[in-house]
């Protein structure tokens, strides 16, 4: 894939943290190096998986609902997650990168897929 599945802007292969959230940001990425963070796989809608980071796994219901395309009452929050598994022995990967949404592709295939659910 080349361009965004949301926006179409042209991706950018980058090194990324293990979290689909914010593992993009370079501040992410160093506190992989220092060991900071647990990384968990939830599924967060459905069987729609994600890898998280312990903070980004708490403050996922900040995302308001109409963001994923829910209703205004349907939040996507870590209480409603399944826990999958915890990534043993994480370390830097290659995603795609789209500038003009600030999130990896990895996360935006999921906001896409779960847009589609919905509308």
């Amino acid at each position: 894939m080349k361009q965004c599945p949301i926006c179409f802007e042209t991706l950018v292969m980058i090194d990324c943290a293990p979290c689909d959230d914010c593992g993009w940001r370079e501040i992410e990425r160093d506190h992989l190096a220092q060991g900071i963070h647990v990384y968990n796989v939830y599924h967060v809608y459905e069987e729609l998986q994600l890898t998280l980071c312990n903070f980004c796994d708490a403050d996922f219901s900040s995302y308001h609902p109409e963001y994923w395309g829910l209703a205004w009452d349907k939040r996507l929050a870590l209480t409603c997650f399944t826990f999958v598994k915890q990534v043993s022995d994480p370390v830097m990967i290659k995603d795609k990168f789209c500038p003009t949404c600030a999130h990896r592709l990895s996360f935006l295939n999921v906001l896409r897929e779960v847009r589609d659910r919905n509308h």
